[in-house]
């Protein structure tokens, strides 16, 4: 299915890459780009030489495709000069460098000569959805401008309409950046597939190049084929749901066994047309050969006392194959319904059971719990011991887990080192604290896995059917959503569903669903928090915030959507503006104030790991002119810890650009003097909480006074956070604090009140 998506997408767009890319090499284009394209302004474009010519070069391109709506040329430094084929536009209205495609995609379009873009507004028609393509114009070696030919998205529906696809299979395309090109617009897709995005914007982004794979999303396991796609910024997967993929290997299974068995049967109609019909074996024959034929398994036939001959030989044949075809069945149906590494049955039995006990229901109730258990911290556990060893601790888990359970209820492999416990109770409750008392119990010992003994621990989340939900799709969200509340209150605990669980996951949901397009609406904006000398009380520079005022949900924390924004994969596109953003007004007040002020940005572990993040912090020091030495990365300490023990690389090229690296809320995590030791940290901010009470707790002050000594001794400044009171400043001042932040000084500033 990949394949033949690719192929018919590709068809389409080819006529308009060869019309851009045509477009882009004309020498009447390079010349009229390399007189008028950094000179004139809008108004004298029309006067100038090759005009004309370009004007219908573009109106030629609009004219060979009906699904273009707009074709324009653009010079490096001036913005728009023609689109449409005679309009102009001022550098004011559409600049190139804020454009998403210039920032992410010049690689891209370096290697291969054009680029295709995520889907977006036209520059002309608002309501358009488009992508575009684009090609770079070139004079002797240097990009001078670019052309660019927009066509309607929609379109891709047309395309991929030609191809009849399987039931349960659904195409979508996407740029590599994670944004959504083309989805499927049926309701069937959205319920099956809109249930969680994220493990979907990671496989888009990071496509496979062969084979099939799986993810989770809700409680279904979703299958996928994906491939980079052959247009350059574009991928392209295929998902296929669980059930019917299933379904399939069933089906391939019988098919192999079909084949052969009628072309056995079509061997004994011939025989048995030549062949006396008085003869006793050829009705047994007949009939077992039309139930094979069907996919049937036949009773066995009798050949005792039959004649050693043609027809006893086909009756002893087929027999074979009927008992083939039942060992055949056998072990699909154990491979679609037991767990091949635990033997536990997996969610396929787990639905059968919970649909069963809910359709089972009458008047007298028939309740049940449904526990979610997850292992704590196994995927350390995995990653640190390798996962040979890991698959013999889920092995242990799950047979230590089922002892304990016993007959009190049942135990399925759900996902990874995900086990759910199904357990009926009739109208009492104390079974489920019962089962998990014993299950607290059996793990107070040391498990013995390959020749080591290891503690295991595991939190559980529980729902209870029918006072919480009475679906099983339902009644295992419960549960999980329980056991991500044990997980936030410290591992190790037992948590049961409430409403409040659900009213905190559904507003989480909405905040997913609301903030790629939050940006775009120009919800989101920065501020300014000035840092200060503490000796001098002048200022030292401004820490950038982010802050989001929806239109829905009105002001809403940093707290609450930066999380969300780094697990669908947005705080890449945000970041990016972040620091665009903050390097430009870097540069606005070092040209009119102090040439020596820093900008502290915060980075998202998920921009660092990304391995064109220090091409992008190039392209933007380049563009806006900034001195990097101006520049302040924050970074938590919890991730930095991460470089200890791996490639740490991108660290360094930092402190190579001249930019400086801050450790951020330091005392909040591992608080390693190791990592400042090793790795080229020049500031270290103490987190607020450190502050709040050092004219109270002599503790805190004794703290605070030891670390601002102990990194002064390594070279390293330092930032107390949170200052309130006057009293804090001046303990502050007295223990050779550098720099100060909070309230005292300033609150956090909008632009214009910052300059």
């Amino acid at each position: 299915s990949v394949g033949v998506i690719s192929g018919l997408i590709s068809d389409h767009l080819q006529n308009k890459v060869s019309s851009v890319r045509s477009a882009a090499g004309n020498e009447v284009l390079i010349d009229f780009l390399s007189s008028a394209g950094s000179k004139l302004d809008p108004d004298d474009i029309a006067r100038t030489k090759g005009y004309k010519a370009v004007c219908k070069s573009l109106d030629e391109i609009a004219a060979s495709d009906k699904d273009i709506v707009s074709v324009w040329v653009a010079s490096e430094n001036s913005g728009a000069l023609i689109a449409d084929g005679g309009r102009s536009l001022s550098a004011g209205d559409f600049m190139l460098t804020n454009r998403y495609w210039y920032r992410e995609n010049s690689s891209v379009m370096d290697k291969y000569g054009y680029v295709c873009t995520a889907a977006t507004e036209s520059i002309f028609d608002s309501s358009a959805s488009v992508a575009t393509v684009i090609s770079p114009v070139c004079s002797n070696g240097t990009v001078i401008g670019y052309v660019g030919a927009e066509f309607l998205v929609d379109s891709l529906g047309r395309i991929l309409g030609r191809y009849t696809l399987n039931s349960g299979c659904y195409p979508i395309v996407s740029s590599e950046y994670g944004s959504f090109i083309y989805t499927p617009s049926s309701d069937d897709f959205t319920s099956r597939f809109n249930v969680n995005r994220a493990p979907l914007l990671n496989i888009l982004t990071q496509p496979s190049s062969e084979g099939v794979d799986s993810f989770t999303s809700g409680y279904n396991t979703i299958y996928y084929s994906s491939d980079s796609f052959t247009v350059p910024g574009w991928n392209i997967v295929c998902l296929f749901d669980s059930r019917e993929m299933n379904g399939g290997i069933y089906i391939f299974f019988s098919f192999e066994v079909i084949v052969m068995i009628c072309l056995l049967a079509l061997t004994v109609i011939i025989i048995r047309n030549k062949l006396s019909k008085e003869i006793k074996l050829i009705p047994l024959i007949n009939k077992a050969s039309d139930q094979i034929a069907s996919g049937i398994i036949p009773e066995p036939i009798d050949t005792k006392g039959a004649p050693n001959n043609d027809l006893t030989l086909i009756a002893e044949k087929i027999n074979t194959i009927s008992r083939m075809m039942q060992s055949k069945n056998e072990e699909i149906d154990n491979y679609i319904s037991v767990d091949a590494l635990t033997g536990l049955p997996n969610r396929v039995c787990l639905y059968d059971k919970i649909d069963g006990l809910i359709a089972g229901d009458n008047s007298e109730k028939n309740n049940f719990a449904v526990m979610f258990v997850d292992i704590d911290n196994f995927k350390w556990l995995n990653e640190t011991m390798g996962h040979n060893f890991g698959d013999a601790v889920l092995s242990s888990f799950a047979e230590t887990i089922s002892e304990s359970v016993g007959k009190l209820g049942s135990v399925y492999r759900f996902s990874g080192d995900e086990f759910i416990i199904v357990a009926e109770f009739g109208k009492d409750k104390e079974c489920i604290q019962n089962i998990l008392d014993k299950l607290r119990s059996s793990f107070n010992k040391r498990l013995r896995v390959m020749e080591q003994e290891i503690f295991v621990k595991f939190s559980v989340g529980v729902s209870v059917y029918p006072d919480d939900d009475s679906s099983a799709d339902m009644l295992l969200r419960d549960a999980e959503l329980a056991l991500h509340r044990a997980k936030e209150n410290g591992k190790d605990r037992i948590f049961f569903y409430s409403n409040t669980a659900e009213k905190n996951s559904l507003s989480k949901a909405a905040i997913a669903n609301q903030i790629t397009s939050a940006l775009k609406a120009n919800e989101m904006h920065l501020c300014y928090q000035p840092i200060i000398s503490a000796d001098s009380r002048d200022i030292h520079g401004f820490e950038v915030l982010l802050r989001w005022d929806s239109l829905e949900f009105g002001k809403i924390s940093p707290a609450d959507f930066i999380g969300v924004a780094e697990e669908s994969g947005e705080i890449v596109r945000i970041g990016t503006w972040i620091f665009e953003s903050a390097c430009r007004f870097l540069k606005q007040i070092c040209d009119n104030y102090r040439d020596d002020i820093i900008m502290s940005i915060n980075v998202s572990p998920i921009q660092l790991r990304r391995s064109d993040y220090l091409e992008h912090v190039k392209r933007v020091i380049e563009i806006t002119q900034v001195n990097p030495a101006n520049i302040q990365i924050e970074i938590t300490e919890s991730f930095l810890i991460d470089f200890l023990d791996s490639d740490n690389g991108v660290i360094r090229e930092i402190n190579d650009m001249g930019i400086a690296i801050a450790l951020d809320d330091f005392g909040t995590g591992y608080s390693s003097l190791n990592y400042l030791k090793n790795l080229p940290v020049k500031c270290l901010k103490i987190d607020k909480s450190f502050v709040d009470e050092i004219n109270n707790d002599t503790r805190d002050y004794a703290i605070t006074d030891s670390i601002i000594d102990l990194v002064h001794s390594l070279g390293i400044k330092t930032v107390a956070e949170g200052i309130e009171t006057v009293g804090q400043y001046k303990l502050l001042r007295e223990m050779k604090c550098d720099y100060i932040q909070g309230y005292l000084m300033s609150k956090p500033l909008d632009e214009s009140d910052a300059i």
